[in-house]
């Protein structure tokens, strides 16, 4: 979840307490690319004692004209260093965390972008305690201290207090947004249940059996139960049974709907913050008694990665990944296993993003020139993305009524296959906000929106609602096919969200940016690959299932000596003296019948197993003397092939196939 809000002026609430020379950023070690924006890294006093780490990052577009957006990661207690690199940051890191790949969808490409550390304690920032001395409290008041202007929900109410006694000046609050929030416990535990069973996730006699809980109102289908009654939820959003009663149907509600929302939730084998993206992690969660933890699960998130590139299995595949680049890179092998670089053991088997960002987002900055780069002070510790110590606590009703009659613009946005905050859950909650609480006025109905990139046909980019309430606008919008993490899973379509809630109101408008990638920098690209001979290119490196090792080396590949004639061949090389022993070359007969026959049940270095999958060594085979080619003649017989475009020829005689042969042999012979 995060909280973004959106100021018209590049005046930064309280930039002016650190000195903005000082704070440029001037080199990034490991950034692969020029960027063509300025940023800055430093931090700014809070309350007493407090110092919140920051980090701007200018527009690529005008930036002295271009709004301003704060960024604010939720948790609560993430950093929103997390939000920059992992989501709608300029760059990602790389898998290893050594350098920074550039993020073409970056949100910087509309706005001034502000992440802000907040509150104090998380990533680089910190609490004096030296000066001020220790403070372990943590809750809601506290936090509001400490995030001062910085805070959302709280930040909205308080600088629209302050822009209109006077105290900003400065500064217009031109909009905020949600992004995957948690707006109500009791919608998200109540829409989770749905969810599960319309996604197949629990079965129908599970969905059935909560129908006892709802005996009050049989007219109202299961879907609208308040299944929240019979559960409560502890400061850190974990659901327990209700301890209030002694009905025992009432106990039985509270553990079954506890059990569904708990642990097919947040202890199920899916990544909870995005159902369809499947990370693979070796350890089993509920093993280590996270199944009751929603907030060490969100602590986990998805750091997986780690354990996979820690496990011998990830360091052996990495150890010949390692190989076979060399031997490729070199020119001594072309041929590159592509297979072996897949990691077997995961559904992720390329290990994308999204299944090590989180990782190697903590290891780039922890390394000394990063720090030194940003400006972090060397007593510091090192970074980590969160820490869960924080209480929840409702707040939006009445934030709303507080902040509605100025003219402000809010979008409420979800990635449909989240669970751990779920689209369905806000739906109802900010619906019936719209429909029973405030009596909002109905702007569009739910409609779909589209994602269009350049040229490229338009693509469902998911659903929008629009009201408005004494002045404030409020768009209520879904991403389709994104998690928890929408900047993340669906980048382009979340550039699009943004631009268009900021600028136009039409979230169908294609974004008006370049989307092509920076040029590397020189030490980031690749040398020039080798280039390499017909010859070179034709060897067979690997012959799966020859079941002893080969003294001789092999080709195989195409002839082309009529145009649009392709024979197939396969060389095989002598065992005594290639050089200088004398070339066989083999046709079957039939006619029609394959070379390739003679060459495995005949007279070749292997013979076919009776399984068809592996080869046995031929210690008859005529390559002990001479180099042999099987060549498949006429055009059409087993691997050779024909263009009929080039050569519609469809007439065979002995003439034709001897003068294909006798060119092909000499292309053969020439390369």
């Amino acid at each position: 979840m995060w909280w973004p809000a959106l100021l018209a002026s590049s005046v930064v609430l309280c930039v002016q307490a650190a000195s903005k020379d000082a704070d440029l950023i001037t080199n990034l070690p490991g950034l692969t690319f020029t960027p063509n924006f300025k940023q800055y890294s430093g931090f700014l006093p809070a309350t007493q004692g407090n110092y919140l780490h920051y980090w701007l990052v200018e527009s690529q577009t005008q930036p002295e004209w271009a709004p301003l957006v704060l960024w604010l990661n939720g948790g609560p207690g993430c950093s929103s260093l997390g939000g920059l690199f992992t989501e709608n940051g300029p760059f990602h890191p790389s898998v290893d965390g050594m350098s920074l790949v550039e993020n073409v969808n970056s949100w910087n490409k509309v706005a001034n972008v502000l992440f802000l550390e907040s509150p104090r304690d998380i990533g680089y920032s910190y609490r004096d305690s030296n000066t001020y001395g220790p403070d372990n409290v943590y809750n809601d008041d506290k936090v509001e201290s400490v995030r001062s202007e910085f805070t959302y929900p709280p930040l909205t109410n308080l600088v629209i207090q302050m822009i209109q006694n006077g105290s900003l000046p400065n500064v217009k609050l031109a909009g905020m947004a949600v992004g995957n929030g948690e707006l109500s416990a009791q919608q998200q535990t109540n829409s989770a249940i749905d969810l599960l069973y319309y996604r197949g996730m629990i079965g129908k006699q599970q969905y059935d059996s909560l129908k006892n809980c709802c005996v009050d109102d049989d007219s109202q289908p299961l879907a609208y139960c308040d299944f929240y009654q019979f559960v409560q939820i502890d400061d850190y959003g974990n659901l327990s049974p209700n301890n209030n009663t002694n009905d025992p149907t009432k106990i039985q509600c509270g553990k079954m709907v506890t059990g569904l929302v708990m642990d097919s939730v947040w202890a199920t084998a899916n990544d909870v913050y995005n159902s369809y993206q499947d990370c693979y992690n070796f350890t089993s969660l509920s093993s280590q008694g996270l199944q009751h933890s929603k907030y060490l699960k969100g602590a986990a998130g998805r750091r997986t990665w780690k354990t996979i590139m820690g496990s011998k299995l990830m360091r052996a595949s990495v150890q010949q990944s390692d190989l076979l680049r060399s031997m490729f890179s070199t020119g001594s092998n072309p041929f590159v296993d592509q297979g072996a670089l897949f990691n077997q053991g995961s559904t992720d088997a390329i290990g994308g993003f999204p299944c090590y960002m989180d990782a190697a987002n903590q290891i780039y900055l922890n390394l000394p020139a990063v720090r030194q780069a940003l400006h972090i002070p060397d007593f510091l510790p090192g970074w980590v993305d969160c820490k869960h110590v924080f209480k929840y606590r409702k707040m939006f009703p009445y934030i709303f009524s507080d902040i509605s009659g100025y003219n402000l613009k809010m979008l409420i946005y979800n990635g449909d296959v989240d669970m751990a905050c779920n689209f369905l859950g806000d739906e109802w909650f900010v619906e019936n906000l719209a429909g029973t609480v405030y009596n909002f006025t109905l702007i569009s109905d739910r409609f779909a929106w589209n994602y269009t990139r350049g040229s490229f046909l338009p693509q469902l980019g998911g659903y929008v609602k629009s009201w408005s309430y004494n002045k404030v606008l409020l768009d209520l919008l879904t991403v389709k096919g994104a998690g928890h993490f929408v900047p993340t899973d669906r980048p382009g379509p979340a550039l699009q969200m943004i631009y268009n809630f900021i600028y136009t109101g039409n979230y169908n408008n294609t974004v008006p940016f370049n989307l092509n990638p920076q040029p590397l920098l020189p030490q980031f690209v690749l040398p020039p690959q080798p280039s390499f001979t017909r010859k070179q290119a034709d060897r067979v490196w690997t012959l799966p299932g020859v079941t002893f090792d080969l003294n001789f080396k092999q080709y195989s590949g195409y002839l082309n000596g009529v145009p649009g004639n392709y024979l197939h061949y396969w060389l095989l090389e002598s065992q005594t003296n290639p050089q200088s022993d004398p070339l066989v070359l083999w046709l079957n007969g039939g006619p029609g019948c394959s070379s390739l026959m003679g060459l495995l049940s005949e007279l070749g270095p292997f013979h076919p197993n009776p399984d068809g999958m592996t080869l046995f060594e031929n210690v008859y085979s005529w390559n002990k003397g001479a180099n042999m080619l099987f060549l498949e003649s006429p055009r059409n017989v087993g691997f050779s092939t024909q263009n009929m475009s080039i050569n519609p020829d469809t007439q065979y005689d002995d003439t034709k196939a001897c003068i294909s042969v006798v060119f092909c042999c000499s292309s053969l012979v020439c390369c």
